[in-house]
């Protein structure tokens, strides 16, 4: 895990979306990100984290 958090290891890339990446916070935590194209900071919560927990569930399940 140590080498995937510092960026050493990427076996355990599937291509997902930032905000996907980011779901490993907790279920209660908010995501800020910064969308530089439209000048603003956005923040993903739980509802966001729980669709992006769905979409990787549906990638290992189904590839």
């Amino acid at each position: 895990m140590q080498l995937l958090h510092s960026g050493d290891c990427d076996a355990l890339s599937l291509g997902l979306p930032e905000i996907a990446r980011r779901a490993r916070a907790g279920p209660h935590s908010h995501v800020r990100a910064f969308d530089a194209a439209a000048d603003e900071l956005i923040d993903y919560g739980p509802e966001e984290r729980a669709a992006a927990l769905a979409a990787i569930g549906a990638f290992l399940c189904c590839g």
